[in-house]
Formats: C-alpha cells, structure tokens, sequence
C-alpha cells in the first residue's frame, strides 16, 4: 500500500511540473477594514488544516491549504501533493526551541539555523504549491517575557527570505498572544508580514484581544481546536475531562464563523488534521487513529464549503460512569453510553482502557502511548460495559470509539482511579505495582508489560495469546512459533511499549523475589533462552536489574523460575522476553501464567529452626537435612555416618569413599529425603550467619568440591533461594571450612550440604564431622578459616 501511494504521487508530481511552470504570486492587500491576502491577484481566504490526514478530502471537504511545521525528507512529496488536489501550503521552517536546549546566544548555532533556512527557502520557493512562509512555531516559549535574540533571529530570516523569493509573505507562529509577544514581533521583526497565533480555549476572543494589541500586521489562527488540558478544570485527583467529539465539533464551528468574521484575520488552519497522540489518544485529533473522521471534520466541511456532508458523524448524547470513579484494585466497574447515527446505521462500539499519562500539558512535544488493558473489559456492548480494573493503583481512563462502517465515527472517555499509593517514577524507580503482577495468564488485570519488542527474524515469528492448546491453567495459553530453519527470533514484553530505554517507564518489583512462569514444548527438546530485564546501561532508562537461563523443554508443563533477590529491580522496563536460535525444522511452544511475587512471605518459605543447626551427629535420628541425594557413579560412593575413625567431635563421624580410580561422585543432604525440587520443604535458615564444615582426608591431597544449595536454579518447583560451593584440597588433618551467609537469602535451604568428588587416579576416602548452621556472635571462639 505504501509502494502504491508513492508510485501515484510520484505520477501526481509528474503532471504537476508539466502543468505548471511558476510560483503562485502572492500578495497582501490593506482594505479600509483589514487586509487580504491575493493570490495570483485574486483574494484567497485561507481554509485550511494542519496534520497528516488524508488531503484528498481536505479539498472534498472544501478546505484549501494546510500548514507543516518544518522541513523534511517528504516536504517536495506533500507539496507535489498539494497541488495535485489544488492545495496551497503555509511551509514551516522548524526553529530551535530554547527549552530543548537551542542557544540563541551562540552566534553559530543562529548562523546554522540561517543557513538551512535559505537552503529551504532557495529550493522549494518556485513550487506553485507554496502560499508563504512560517518562520518557526512558539520558538519564543511560554513565559511572559519573551527573549528579544528570539525575534531578531526571526526577523534575520524573514529578512533573508524577503531577498530570496519576493514572491511569497512571512510569517512567524506564536502561543497565544499574552506578555509582550506581540509588542516584540512589532519592535523587532519588521520583516515579518503576518502574525500566526496558536490559540485553543481563548481562540473565539481573538478577534477582540489581537485589535486592542493595536498591531499594524493581519494575523492567520495557525491552530485552533477544543480547550488544550491547561485551560480546562481538572478533577480531585488531577486530571482533566476530555470533551466528546460532538462537543468538540461545536467549538471547531463557532471558533472557525468568528474568526472569518474579522477583516484582519487572513484565514485559519484547524489543528489537528489527523490523529496525535498529546495529553489522550484523542483530545486534538480530528480523525481517529485509523483514518475515520469524527464530528469536528464533518462541522469544518459545513463551515468551508456550505453544505453537510452526504454521511454525518455519530453523535454521543451521554457517557458516564455507574457509580463511583474511585475503585479498589480488581472492582468491577460500570459504564453507560448514549449514542445515536443520523442517517439510523448500525453502530460498533470499542471499549479501551488506557493507563493515564503521567503528563498532560507536554507543549507539543511526542509522548508514546500509555499501555492499554484489554483483559479489563468483561462484558460489553454498545450502550455499557463492564469492567474489572487493575490490580495496579493509579489513574486510567475509558474510552468508547464508535463507528458507522461508513467512514464515520465519534470518540468519548471517562477518567477512572484505583485507589492505592503511587510514588512517582523517578529515572532509577518505576510505578510502585501490587503483587502478584501477571505478565500473561488467564486471570490477568490489564497487560502492564507489552510483548511489543520482536528481535531478529521477526518476520518468522507467530503468537497466539489466546490459544486453547491444552494450557496449563484456565482456558488458554501463549502459543509461540518460530517459522524458520536457522536464524534466530525472540520477543520481549516491554513498558512502554515499544520503547528500547529512551522513555521513562517500568515497574518498581522490589517487593517482588521471582519471576516464575510455566513452559513445554509441542515435541520437547526445544531449547529455548528466557529472562528479564534485556536493556544495558548504555540507554538513558534501563533495567536496575536482569536474568536469564537457557532451559530445554519438554512436552509436558514445567514451572521455572527468575530470582529477582539479591538485584535491583527498582525499575523493570522489560518484563519478560524469549529468545531461540533456529534449528533444521520450525520451532512451537507454549508459555502460560508468567508471574512476578514474592513467594518468600508465602507456604515456600522454609520452616523456621534454631540454631546452632547440626547436619551430622552421633545420633542420627532425626537430622534437619538426609544425606539421601547420591550422584555420578552412585556404585562407587560408600558412606558410614557412624565412623569412629578419629572424629573431630564426640564419639563418629562420617566416614566417605569414592572406590572407582576415575568418573566422579557425590552426595546432596536433602529436606526432605530423596527430593530434587518437586516437593516444598527445606528451612528458614535467615538466622545464621555461616556454615561451618570440619573436614580431612585420609592420606591428606584429596581434593573435594563442598557446598549447599545445589538447587539454586530456575528449572525447579521449589529452588534453594541460596547457594555456594568451595573446592578444597584436604589435609590428614582436621580443619574448618567456612560458608559466609551475611549477604545471600537463605530463606528456604532444601539442600543444606553436598560434597562432589572427580576421580583421581585411585580410589579416596575423606571424613566430614561437624556440619553446622551457626551465628559467629554466638561462637565462643573464632575457628580459623582454611
């Protein structure tokens, strides 16, 4: 589709060259009331738009000019379009903004500006599509007194421009016309033939307030359109009431008849001609995202041509909330809408829940959209729908879009608040969030994480959130395919979306220790890389935190598991993400209930003991931990717990061989005896400080890996939320070795010991006496660390 477009309007340019052969000549005409602008030495009044809606029905819609804003790789494109649909053009050259850090103190800084302004100016000045020039849009600020470097670098160009082409006006653009804005254009910018004003709310005084300025120059409104969110009221928790699109359509008619009322106003470019997304996705624009035109479209037709157009816009009668506006997290709401289509076609209606944008006066400036919540919206129609809010507190707000299925349609959204405490994200911490935060899963409260970001191959990529395949809870899972042999592909859930950490965003998941989710694959055997947290420093808004595993799945569900404790993750941008590299043939599997909570304050947790603990005693009976988990060459593994080979203590100790000359060996002290994971159990060791081994070797030489938390991994049902492991060559002597607690998690220790031996040529025998969890304050003495 867009291949074609180019393709006609490069055919459209193509006919216009030959049609026409010089500039518009274009004139301005003081008359004993005003002025007038001329056109080829007829009066031209400016009805026009500004935006990049569809320009073929500007002109069926009796509009005749439109403004940009600056100059750009398709600026030859949209005049060559504008005049094959008879269309002049308010050309725009972008000026700096101080704000966004343009210095107009810095000679070379203006002196650039100047010069691709000519540049601009020398190239598209003979284009018959040009109606004049507008030297920058609100450069000047927002404050009440405006920087005089400003206006005169504007009035360098304007004077510049006057030299360059003769042939067409200047003008330069202003926010309203407050403060000395006005009495500096006419202090410093004599080159400047007319003023063009921005004015929304205060737009149908204009007329009033430009003839008491007492300015001797016409002046065009270059935007106007509904109250901007700075001119309208805001509610107790702070956010303003869009207007529906038939309210607004209103205020586009009565501003548009009262501006051409007065002789000094040359004409008026309604903002916006297509959709932007500032403040809502909906409060400037005149078309809704896909196109459809709304009511403001239909009133500026009537305004600029005299006659209605054949199908009129639905027109929303009512829409409002049943009951209260201020919920609990995860309580239905309900929401009622009246609207009707003049010509009796049958409506559709789209219910969307949107996060509220944690701004609204952005001055202009491109904020993305905030994630929408489709899980949300329970049962719907087209006079209500019922919703069930986030578990998430903070502010939303519903919309209704409404269509005719003729082209037609009409927008309206109501603000909602889930009560709860939000921090405000700051750089290094995102929204605070209440646990547990479904990432994907059938019981989900909207989608606080995008899977938006598609990497490598993406072309090969297919997801199916709502496949039926079996899932592994409720009525559906993900379904993820990889269509490709080799290559590679992944996707990542991002906040925002879309966003590779240049926009603020993410969750605050501090409260939160895993990130659990279950996983097969439709053969097994897929290999398949998953994690969090894929934004590097390198981006001015990454992720305080990260992990990942590779797993290789099987054809029946499987829970695994992401530690979050011991990281950061004050600011998780991207919640989730797969990864997979391409084998010989496609690749299928399925994901379900993706899950961030704290499973340390639930059952997982391990049952509290006091200390010391001891795994070995001359007593077995009754142990904490069971020496039951043997591993590697489990023939060769002989252990004797009731040694009284020279213990270091008491009366036994325990006694180990390893028989076999090569392979290797070990044996795991579980909780509870013969479990890998699958089972709870394990112990709230967060009392201890170290764990202590006394250890030697027969002959002395005998090296010997010890350790506890062999299943500290995601891969397991119920992990040890610690670990660490020590290789150490053993003396004929007994010696302590030393396990530092201060700064690991050991909530729930499942393996609280392990020992692991290589062969070494020969057969071993080594002893183990005294395996303790213990404080160090408590210690009598300190043993000394080997």
């Amino acid at each position: 589709m867009h291949r074609l477009a180019t393709i006609v309007i490069s055919l459209l340019s193509a006919i216009v060259l030959q049609a026409y052969s010089h500039a518009a000549e274009v004139t301005l005409r003081q008359t004993q009331n005003g002025y007038q602008l001329l056109v080829d030495d007829k009066p031209f009044e400016i009805k026009g738009a500004g935006g990049d809606g569809d320009k073929e029905l500007l002109a069926k819609s009796g509009g005749n000019a439109f403004r940009t804003w600056g100059i750009g790789d398709d600026t030859q494109a949209r005049l060559d379009e504008a005049e094959a649909h008879g269309l002049k053009v308010a050309l725009g050259i972008w000026l700096g903004h101080e704000r966004h850090g343009f210095r107009y103190d810095d000679p070379a800084q203006v002196q650039k500006q100047l010069d691709d302004a000519k540049a601009a100016v020398l190239k598209f000045k003979d284009h018959p599509a040009v109606l004049l020039w507008g030297v920058g849009n609100e450069m000047e600020g927002f404050e009440k007194t405006t920087d005089p470097q400003v206006w005169q670098a504007v009035n360098d160009i304007a004077k510049m421009i006057h030299e360059a082409d003769p042939h067409h006006p200047t003008m330069t653009v202003i926010a309203e016309i407050g403060g000395d804005k006005l009495p500096s254009i006419d202090r410093y910018c004599p080159d400047i033939d007319i003023v063009g004003i921005n004015s929304y709310g205060g737009v149908t005084s204009i007329p009033q307030r430009y003839k008491q300025a007492g300015i001797n120059k016409p002046y065009i409104v270059t935007e106007f359109g509904p109250p901007g969110t700075w001119e309208i009221a805001s509610n107790d928790w702070g956010v303003p009431s869009e207007l529906t699109s038939t309210e607004k359509a209103k205020i586009y008619r009565d501003a548009y008849a009262k501006l051409a009322a007065d002789q000094h106003c040359l004409g008026s470019f309604a903002f916006t001609w297509g959709f932007k997304q500032e403040a809502t996705a909906t409060w400037f624009g005149m078309f809704l995202p896909d196109g459809t035109k709304m009511a403001a479209v239909d009133s500026m037709t009537e305004a600029w041509s005299g006659q209605s157009p054949a199908n009129l816009c639905p027109r929303i009668d009512r829409l409002s909330i049943a009951g209260e506006s201020v919920v609990e997290p995860g309580e239905e709401v309900k929401a009622h809408l009246s609207v009707v289509d003049p010509e009796g076609e049958q409506l559709q209606v789209q219910w969307v829940l949107f996060r509220e944008m944690d701004e609204f006066n952005t001055m202009g400036d491109y904020r993305p959209a905030p994630p929408t919540f489709p899980d949300a919206i329970v049962e719907r129609s087209i006079k209500e729908v019922t919703l069930k809010m986030p578990l998430i507190p903070g502010k939303y707000r519903l919309f209704a879009y409404i269509r005719d299925g003729k082209g037609g349609g009409a927008v309206g959204n109501v603000p909602l608040k889930v009560k709860g405490t939000v921090p405000s994200p700051s750089k290094d911490r995102g929204s605070q969030i209440t646990l547990p935060l479904t990432v994907y899963g059938d019981n989900m409260n909207g989608t606080p994480f995008i899977p938006s970001g598609y990497m490598g191959d993406v072309d090969a990529i297919a997801m199916n959130e709502k496949a039926t395949i079996t899932p592994h809870a409720g009525e559906t899972c993900l379904e993820v395919a990889y269509n490709k042999r080799g290559g590679w592909g992944g996707v990542v859930w991002q906040s925002p979306v879309n966003d590779w950490g240049d926009l603020p965003g993410g969750f605050d998941l501090s409260a939160a220790d895993t990130l659990s989710f279950w996983a097969r694959g439709r053969k097994g055997g897929e290999k398949v890389k998953f994690g969090y947290g894929l934004i590097d420093h390198n981006k001015p808004y990454f992720d305080t935190a990260n992990s990942e595993a590779e797993f290789t799945l099987s054809s029946e569900w499987k829970q695994y598991r992401l530690p979050l404790t011991g990281r950061n993750p004050a600011r998780i941008k991207t919640g989730f993400y797969w990864i997979l590299a391409g084998t010989n043939e496609p690749i299928t599997f399925y994901l379900d209930d993706i899950v961030y909570s704290s499973e340390g304050s639930s059952a997982e947790m391990g049952s509290p003991m006091p200390l010391p603990l001891n795994l070995t005693s001359d007593d077995t009976k009754n142990l904490p931990f069971v020496p039951s988990g043997y591993m590697g060459d489990t023939g060769a593994i002989s252990m004797d717990e009731q040694s009284k080979s020279q213990p270091h203590t008491g009366q036994t100790c325990t006694k180990v061989t390893f028989s076999q000359a090569d392979g290797w060996g070990g044996v795991v002290w579980q909780s509870p005896a013969n479990d890998w994971g699958d089972k709870p159990g394990g112990y709230n060791l967060t009392e201890a400080d170290q764990l202590t081994v006394w250890a030697r070797g027969e002959l002395g030489g005998e090296r010997v890996k010890l350790g506890f938390g062999l299943l500290n991994k995601p891969d397991v049902a119920y992990p040890d939320s610690a670990s660490a492991e020590l290789e150490i060559t053993l003396t004929d002597q007994w010696k302590a070795y030393h396990f530092d607690l201060t700064d690991k998690d050991v909530r729930h220790i499942k393996t609280g010991f392990f020992w692991t031996i290589a062969g070494q040529g020969k057969p071993v025998t080594f002893y183990l006496d005294d395996i303790t969890y213990e404080q160090r304050s408590s210690l009598a003495t300190t043993p000394t660390v080997e």
